[in-house]
């Protein structure tokens, strides 16, 4: 009897104890994550449906469901391979690079049904439309895209997007299916990213810092509510020229896209004089390029081809097809047509549909960027790490491996935020996805597979749609990257 009662003090005592370590556990996640240039603790505990958003396993190497090696008092840190040469690099595994990827229309900028759209005066972001704002927040309104199409961002995702990059070693990437001169013109609205992408992934451009703000090809941006000075320096853009090179190829887009393009006149190289389309070469004296090819085949067949703005990429939108000639049924056929043969890849934004080389798309892009940010920022670090510690004892590991398994186990630890049908290799990329809205059935359908990696953050009831189901998805990022 007396050694039963011995065994239970000790259970009762275990139970205790374990008890405590839980309760120290939950105290310590539960603490808010701080915004530096305001001092006040930012709510990023999220309940959607009544369950709380799972935590993204960004600490354990090599697992997606939260699988935890319990066996390890600690945790394994989780870096991203970089493309290499053929001897390898050395990554840091200490110093890993976080990588966010966001879409930008229905994702960070949105339309709403009520806008004025006559009201052209965007830069008093108050004036007309003061009850999209609230104190603090004020909304910002873009200018028109070539379409017409007007779309607002509010200050407070700008705000938390820096907070991202500043504070949680976030490399975010803005990755767009838009004309890159309808990207220039929003840039300074935009989030400052690490880097930008256009034309469904086809054209990559990073920010350059300069000296001043007078002159061409520079990105001025706007003022927002609790906008530093850092957020306000002016900058420039440098493309990324080994894309570029990889999508001009006979088998891609060729070099006749690149003609007169909306790049070189921001940058000045070509002076523009009010005949900005005179320079373009026409669809139909295009030479090369097996995108331009089936777009000559296209129009053949009566189709109206949008390539204005464009370099490595064009849509056929129905708003523009002659009725008489292309029929709804043909137009429906166009979504879903099989172009692999040809090198090429297809995907529906905006309700249009998008063509560009099999090379290129959202995925494929995300995946060139986290190589190329992920080596040049590990090549730094090594540099600076070595030269402080015996490199005996300096944690780093050769990555080698340039396939396709490469580029997928780099996504596996990047999260999305994004909205419709282009994005969806992305999406099925990423470890972890965040939809401020669902634009396509498609994508709903994806989210509703995946409810444990895609989380649907539009509460219509909760009036938590556009710009606050942004901000919600956004500060649902910081609470991923909180639990590291």
């Amino acid at each position: 009897m007396s050694k039963l009662m011995t065994f239970l003090k000790i259970c009762t005592v275990h139970t205790t104890l374990l008890l405590l370590h839980v309760i120290v556990l939950q105290l310590g996640k539960s603490s808010a994550a701080h915004d530096s240039s305001t001092g006040q603790q930012l709510n990023i505990h999220f309940i959607r449906k009544h369950k709380v958003i799972p935590s993204l396993p960004f600490q354990t190497a090599n697992m997606r469901g939260g699988n935890t090696n319990t066996r390890n008092t600690e945790p394994e840190t989780t870096t991203f391979p970089t493309s290499v040469p053929e001897n390898g690099v050395q990554v840091d595994l200490q110093n890993p690079i976080r990588f966010v990827f966001s879409d930008v229309d229905g994702t960070l900028v949105h339309y709403p049904e009520d806008m004025d759209h006559d009201n052209d005066n965007h830069n008093d972001n108050h004036n007309g439309n003061e009850k999209q704002s609230e104190e603090g927040n004020a909304v910002l309104h873009l200018p028109p895209s070539s379409t017409g199409m007007r779309g607002v961002i509010s200050s407070k995702t700008l705000k938390l997007c820096q907070l991202l990059r500043r504070e949680h070693n976030v490399k975010l990437v803005l990755v767009s299916g838009m004309r890159t001169s309808t990207l220039i013109k929003r840039l300074p609205y935009l989030p400052r990213a690490d880097a930008y992408a256009s034309e469904a992934g086809g054209r990559i451009f990073y920010p350059k810092s300069i000296d001043g703000g007078d002159g061409t090809g520079v990105v001025r941006p706007v003022s927002f509510d609790g906008a530093t000075e850092e957020d306000l320096q002016p900058y420039t853009l440098e493309e990324d020229k080994s894309w570029r090179s990889k999508l001009s190829r006979e088998d891609a887009a060729g070099t006749d896209g690149y003609v007169g393009d909306a790049m070189a006149i921001f940058l000045g190289k070509k002076k523009q004089n009010g005949e900005e389309d005179a320079r373009l070469i026409p669809i139909d004296e295009r030479s090369g390029g097996a995108l331009w090819k089936f777009a000559q085949e296209l129009q053949r067949r009566g189709f109206v081809i949008d390539y204005k703005g464009y370099s490595s990429c064009f849509r056929v939108n129905r708003k523009h097809q002659e009725e008489d000639k292309i029929t709804n049924q043909e137009f429906e056929a166009l979504k879903t047509m099989d172009v692999s043969s040809l090198g090429l890849a297809t995907s529906v934004n905006l309700g249009c549909v998008d063509f560009y080389p099999v090379s290129c798309g959202k995925k494929n892009c995300c995946a060139y960027i986290a190589n190329h940010l992920g080596a040049r920022t590990s090549t730094r670090t090594n540099t600076n790490t070595n030269a402080s510690r015996n490199t005996n004892t300096s944690r780093t590991t050769p990555v080698k491996s340039d396939s396709n398994n490469h580029e997928d186990a780099i996504l596996e630890h990047c999260i999305c935020l994004c909205d419709d049908d282009n994005d969806l290799e992305m999406a099925a990329a990423c470890g972890k996805v965040f939809l401020p809205s669902v634009t396509s059935e498609s994508m709903r359908k994806a989210a509703e597979a995946s409810p444990d990696k895609m989380f649907i953050m539009e509460d219509k009831e909760g009036g938590i749609v556009e710009t606050r189901a942004t901000e919600h998805a956004v500060l649902g990022v910081l609470e991923e990257f909180s639990q590291r």
